[in-house]
């Protein structure tokens, strides 16, 4: 499976509320969620910068299972960029970053990509293109968090793949909670 194969596969998680996809109800939700996403993988590293003093110009010392938390968080993110590829008809790519870019940069660059999508997404008659460029740099940070973590954007993928189908199996897509 590549990002592409992923993208594709995602769509067989959907909630039937928010079928066809496009509907109102999805755009509203894939909206939102492109923020809430970003917000739940800030408030990780905050969480991490507060309560083991960590730093984000140097994430080498942070625990392994906090990493590993953190892209969780992450493939739900791409989980919801898919999600407008698919849309759009869009496959996923991702274009390399310059390397100068540290962590805190992506991140304040991750937050208003996402939250110009959210905007996009809501309002008809916004600029596909616009969108399009949103979406390709936020597909990039996010590849490049991963990277800084220690891991690869198919990975990430794979993680969140498989963590949805264990969830389709025991009937616990829809619902709250990162352990369900």
């Amino acid at each position: 499976m590549n990002l592409t194969g992923y993208q594709y596969r995602t769509t067989e998680t959907l909630s039937e509320s928010l079928l066809p996809i496009g509907c109102d109800a999805w755009t509203a939700y894939v909206g939102l969620q492109l923020v809430s996403e970003t917000g739940e993988i800030l408030g990780k590293f905050a969480k991490w910068v507060r309560d083991d003093g960590g730093d984000l110009r140097d994430v080498t010392g942070m625990d392994p299972g906090l990493a590993d938390a953190i892209m969780h968080e992450v493939g739900d993110l791409l989980y919801f960029l898919a999600q407008v590829g698919v849309d759009a008809g869009w496959e996923m790519h991702v274009e390399p970053l310059l390397t100068s870019v540290d962590l805190e940069e992506v991140l304040v660059f991750l937050t208003q990509s996402t939250s110009a999508m959210h905007l996009y997404l809501m309002h008809e008659g916004y600029s596909r293109e616009a969108l399009k460029q949103d979406w390709n740099m936020a597909l990039s940070l996010t590849a490049k968090i991963a990277s800084m973590m220690g891991y690869t954007l198919y990975e990430v993928a794979l993680m969140n793949q498989n963590k949805l189908a264990s969830r389709q199996i025991r009937g616990k897509i829809s619902g709250s909670g990162d352990r369900r």
